[in-house]
C-alpha cells in the first residue's frame, strides 16, 4: 500500500501515502469514511536494500571505466575493413603487408585498381572464379563460397569490367581476355594459394568495402550467384514474395493502420467480455479437454480391437501399443475429471481473480504505456552495449597497464585484469543485471497500479485508478522506495543466468567428445535452467509484495513465499486458467485483425491496387500478436497482483469493517459475504482461511 522512506525501501521515516484511486486526500476530506489510510512512521523496519543501490552504481561505474577504455584502444572500424587473403586489414597502416614496397613497384601502373599507397586500397575484391587463367578450365564446379572468401585482395577502387565486347566474348575469346585489366597479388603465404594477377571480366560495385559484382556481370559469375542462393532451401522464393510483398504494402498501408487500430481496441474488448463469458469458456475447455482425452482413448481401443481381431499375428506389438495408449488416454481423462471436481471451488476462484484483474486494465488502459516504457528503455540499453561491446572487442595491442584518463580522474587497471575478454565478460553482466533491473522496474510499477487500485475502495463497484497517476506513482515508488528491492532480485537472476553462460562457453567442446558427458552437460544447464525461473517467479511475487506493504527484498520474499505456499492449491488452478484465457485470447486478436485485413483486401476500397495481400495479411498479424502479447503480459502481472493481494489480506489480523477482496472472490474462498464483517474475523482469529494463522486481533491503520 504505502512507500517506507529512502530509496531501498522499508525506511522508518517516511512519507505517509494513500493508494485510493490517485487522491492525496484524507479520507475524512473526500467524506468517504470507506477508505484506506497507511501511516509508514508506524514501520521501525531498517531496509538491507540500501547497499545494493550503492553497489549497482560502483559496478555501473566500472562499465563506465571500461566503456572508457574501449573508446580509448578499440576500433569498431576494424569490422568495416575487409581481411585479404593475408589476413591484413585493407587500407590499415598498421597492417601493410610486409613486401608491399616491393609489389607495389613491380606492377606500378599496369593495375588501375590497385594504389602504391596501401591506405588507399581500402576495398576487399574477390577473383570469381577462383581458378588459373586458363580459359580451358574456369573451375566452376570446384568453387564454394570459403574460397572465394579467403581469396579477397586489397583495391583502391571496385574493378570494372573495360572492354566494349561482352563478358562471355572476352571469356571466349583468349586474345580479349588478354587484354584486361589485372589485379595483382602480393606474394607471401595466406588463407589460400593464389596466383600473381586475376584478370578483371567482370564489373563490381562496393558494399560495406567489399566488391560485390553488379547484376549484369558475366553468364558465369552470375550462375555462380545463383548457385550459393539456392544453396539456401526457397530463398529465390523468398526473396520474390518479399519484394512483392513490399510493394503491395506501400499501396495497401491503410489496411495495415485500419487493422492496428483494431488490434488496440481488441484487448479491451477482450476484457470487457472476460467478465461475462470466462466462467463458461473456462469450464467448456475443460469439458472439452476430458471428452478429447475419452474419445481418443475409445479410437485408441478400436484401433487394438480392429488389429487383435486380424488373423495376422505379426500386428500382435502394434495392437497391445494402441491398447495400452488407449489405456493411458483413460487414464489421464479419470484423473483430469478428478482435478475438475476437486478443484472447483479454486477453479471459481481463478476466474474471479482473472476477472478483477481485468477492471484494472479496464479502468486505466495508459497501464500498458509501462511495457512500451520498458521496451524502449530496454532499447536504448541494448544499443548501449552492443556500441560499446563493439569497441572492447575490437581492442587490440592490449598486453600492458592500461591508464583511462580523464579531465579529473586517472584510472589504472592491473595488467592480469585487463583481457579484453575479462572486460567483455564484465560487460556482458553488467548487460543481464541491468536488464532485469529494468524488466523489475516495469513489473513492480504495474503491480502498484493494481495495488493502488485494490485499496481504492471497499466497495468493488467504486474501485478505480486514475488515468496515469497510478503507474505514475508506480515509477515514484520504484525509483524512490523500492530500487535496492528490484536490484536484489535482479542480482539474484543475473547470476545464474551469467554462470549457465560460463557453463556452455566451458562445456561447448565437452559436448561433442561422448554422449555420455553430452547428456550430463545438458542435465546440468537444465537444472540451472530451472533453478533461474524458480529465483524469476519468486522474485516477481517479492516485488508484489514489495508494492503491497513497502518491505525490503528478502522480508518481502519470504512473504511471498509464505503466502504461495499456503495458497499453492489455488495458485495452480490459477496458472492452468490463466494460460488458457492468455491462448485463446491471442489467438482470438491476431484472427479477427486477419480476418479484418482480408475483408478489406477483398472490398477493392482500401487497397483497389493490391492483387495478392499474403504479405500484407501476415504484416497484420504480426502486429496484433505483439500487441496482444504486450496486453497479456500486462494482464499477467495484474493477475499475479491481484492473487497476492487477495491472500495477503486473507492472512492479515482484522479488527476492522474494511475488507477490500473484491466481494465475488470473497465469498467463494470464505463462503461469506464481506457485510458479514464478524464471521470473517473469527474465521481469521482460527486461522481457518487459507494460508491464515491464529492470530490475535489487532488495530488496522
Amino acid at each position: 500500500m504505502g512507500k517506507g522512506g529512502g530509496c531501498c525501501g522499508g525506511g522508518s521515516s517516511g512519507p505517509k501515502v494513500q493508494t485510493y484511486a490517485g487522491d492525496d486526500r484524507s479520507p475524512e476530506a473526500m467524506g468517504l469514511p470507506a477508505m484506506v489510510k497507511v501511516d509508514n512512521d508506524s514501520r521501525s523496519f531498517i531496509s538491507s536494500d540500501c547497499p545494493m543501490c550503492v553497489l549497482f552504481i560502483a559496478f555501473w561505474i566500472g562499465m563506465f571505466v571500461i566503456a572508457g577504455i574501449g573508446f580509448d584502444k578499440g576500433d569498431p572500424m576494424r569490422l568495416l575493413h575487409g581481411t585479404d587473403y593475408q589476413g591484413n586489414l585493407c587500407g590499415e597502416t598498421d597492417d601493410q603487408p610486409v613486401n608491399w614496397t616491393t609489389t607495389s613497384d613491380a606492377f606500378g601502373t599496369d593495375s588501375p585498381f590497385q594504389s602504391p599507397n596501401w591506405t588507399d586500397n581500402k576495398y576487399l575484391w574477390y577473383p570469381v572464379p577462383y581458378s588459373d587463367v586458363n580459359l580451358t578450365d574456369l573451375a566452376m564446379a570446384n568453387f564454394d563460397i570459403d574460397t572465394l572468401v579467403s581469396a579477397g585482395i586489397c583495391v583502391s577502387k571496385c574493378p570494372q569490367f573495360t572492354l566494349s565486347a561482352t563478358a562471355n566474348e572476352v571469356l571466349a575469346d583468349p586474345n580479349l581476355y588478354a587484354l584486361l585489366s589485372p589485379v595483382f597479388t602480393y606474394g607471401g603465404s595466406g588463407k589460400g594459394s593464389l596466383l600473381p594477377e586475376y584478370k578483371v571480366w567482370y564489373s563490381s560495385h562496393e558494399v560495406l568495402r567489399r566488391c560485390i559484382p553488379n547484376a549484369d556481370a558475366a553468364e558465369e559469375v552470375s550462375d555462380l550467384l545463383t548457385s550459393v542462393v539456392d544453396d539456401v532451401p526457397g530463398a529465390a522464393q523468398v526473396t520474390d514474395w518479399f519484394e512483392r510483398g513490399l510493394a503491395e504494402a506501400e499501396d495497401g498501408y491503410r489496411v495495415i493502420i485500419y487493422a492496428s487500430i483494431l488490434a488496440l481496441i481488441l484487448p479491451f474488448v477482450y476484457s470487457i467480455l472476460l467478465r461475462i463469458i470466462l466462467k463458461p469458456i473456462v469450464w467448456l475447455c475443460l469439458l472439452l479437454t476430458f471428452t478429447g482425452l475419452v474419445v481418443c482413448g475409445y479410437l485408441c481401443y478400436r484401433k487394438y480391437d480392429h488389429l487383435d481381431d486380424d488373423d495376422d499375428r505379426t500386428n500382435d506389438d502394434e495392437a497391445k501399443a494402441w491398447l495400452v495408449g488407449g489405456i493411458i488416454l483413460w487414464v489421464g481423462a479419470t484423473l483430469f475429471l478428478c482435478f475438475i471436481v476437486w478443484f472447483s471451488k479454486q477453479i471459481s476462484t481463478a476466474c474471479e481473480i482473472i476477472q478483477e484483474a481485468g477492471r484494472v486494465l479496464v479502468s486505466d488502459p495508459s497501464i500498458l504505456l509501462v511495457p512500451i516504457i520498458t521496451g524502449i528503455s530496454v532499447l536504448v540499453l541494448l544499443l548501449w552495449v552492443v556500441w560499446v561491446g563493439l569497441y572492447i572487442y575490437t581492442i587490440e595491442d592490449y598486453d600492458g597497464e592500461i591508464v583511462a584518463e580523464g579531465p579529473e580522474f586517472n584510472v589504472t587497471v592491473p595488467k592480469d585484469m585487463s583481457t579484453v575478454q575479462n572486460m567483455l565478460y564484465y560487460h556482458f553482466f553488467g548487460w543481464l543485471w541491468t536488464l532485469g533491473v529494468l524488466s523489475a522496474i516495469g513489473y513492480f510499477v504495474i503491480a502498484a497500479a493494481t495495488v493502488q487500485w485494490y485499496y481504492s475502495h471497499v466497495e468493488d463497484g467504486d474501485k478505480k485508478a486514475r488515468c496515469v497517476i497510478g503507474w505514475g506513482r508506480g515509477y515514484v515508488w520504484a525509483l524512490l522506495y523500492q530500487l535496492g528491492c528490484l536490484i536484489t532480485g535482479a542480482l539474484l537472476v543475473a547470476i545464474v543466468q551469467f554462470i549457465r553462460f560460463l557453463f556452455r562457453r566451458m562445456t561447448e567442446n565437452l559436448r561433442n567428445k561422448s554422449q555420455a558427458i553430452a547428456c550430463l552437460m545438458c542435465c546440468v544447464d537444465c537444472c540451472l535452467a530451472y533453478l533461474e525461473r524458480i529465483l524469476q517467479y519468486i522474485s516477481r511475487n517479492a516485488y508484489i509484495v514489495a508494492a503491497i506493504d513497502g518491505t525490503a527484498f528478502w522480508p518481502s520474499c519470504c512473504k511471498a513465499v509464505d503466502i504461495l505456499l499456503g495458497s499453492l492449491h489455488y495458485l495452480a488452478p490459477l496458472i492452468l486458467v490463466s494460460g488458457v484465457v492468455f491462448f485463446i485470447g491471442k489467438v482470438l486478436m491476431v484472427g479477427c485483425v486477419v480476418f479484418f485485413a482480408y475483408w478489406l483486401l477483398e472490398d477493392r476500397d482500401a487497397a483497389p491496387e493490391v492483387e495478392d495481400g499474403s504479405f500484407i495479411l501476415v504484416v497484420c498479424g504480426i502486429v496484433a500478436y505483439v500487441i496482444a502479447s504486450l496486453f497479456m503480459s500486462v494482464y499477467e502481472s495484474a493477475i499475479d497482483t491481484m492473487f497476492l493481494l487477495v491472500f495477503h489480506e486473507m492472512q492479515q489480523p482484522k479488527d476492522s469493517a474494511l475488507i477490500f477482496c473484491p466481494d465475488g472472490v470473497f465469498k467463494i474462498v470464505t463462503g461469506n459475504s464481506k457485510s458479514d464483517a464478524s464471521l470473517f474475523k473469527a474465521a481469521m482469529a482460527q486461522g481457518a482461511l487459507p494460508g491464515g494463522k491464529k492470530t490475535e486481533p489487532t488495530e488496522h491503520v
